[in-house]
């Protein structure tokens, strides 16, 4: 069996171009770079914006009303929902297929089905930072090597990320949201 504590690590050599061929490289970069078009989002709001899935800008309207989050926390989307034909799962590997995720499967089909989406979380430790935060901070991706199952979470400041939760904007504006977890 595979132990979440044991990574095998890797070291790579890179020579450094020289200043000329580094200078064209970053113009390469930003030539390339979406950042310009992803800072239009602060731009300020439309008061004449059509409702959107996504607005262009922050405060914008858009057509949702109601937005559910569900964690299905240590399953892969195969284990859950691989025995959905519409989705981009592989049925061998379902193991908790329709019999067994009846709600599960009743929400994926009646809303959405998240066939491509995928946590940037190695282990329960910072998959919940990811999960609520959509970060996860520089000492936590450094201290949860060594974690057995207790986490540094609690009452230090270094494990949250200074942008803080993603219901946070929620709140902010006034609207409201439950977490049942």
């Amino acid at each position: 069996a595979r132990h979440v504590k044991r990574f095998r690590g890797s070291l790579t050599r890179v020579n450094i171009p020289p200043p000329a061929a580094l200078e064209k490289y970053t113009e390469n970069v930003r030539g390339q770079s979406l950042i310009p078009e992803a800072l239009r989002i602060f731009q300020p709001a439309r008061p004449d914006a059509p409702s959107r899935p996504v607005p262009e800008r922050l405060g914008e309207p858009s057509v949702f009303e109601h937005v559910v989050y569900i964690i299905k926390e240590n399953r892969t989307y195969d284990q859950v929902f691989g025995d959905l034909a519409q989705g981009n799962g592989d049925p061998s590997l379902t193991i908790f297929g329709r019999e067994v995720t009846p709600n599960h499967h009743a929400l994926a089909e009646r809303y959405v089905l998240l066939d491509n989406y995928y946590c940037n979380g190695v282990l329960s430790a910072d998959g919940h930072s990811w999960a609520t935060e959509g970060f996860v901070t520089d000492h936590l991706e450094k201290a949860f090597g060594g974690f057995s199952r207790s986490y540094t979470f609690g009452d230090d400041p270094l494990t949250y990320s200074s942008s803080g939760f993603i219901w946070d904007p929620i709140l902010a504006r006034g609207k409201t949201f439950r977490n049942f977890g």
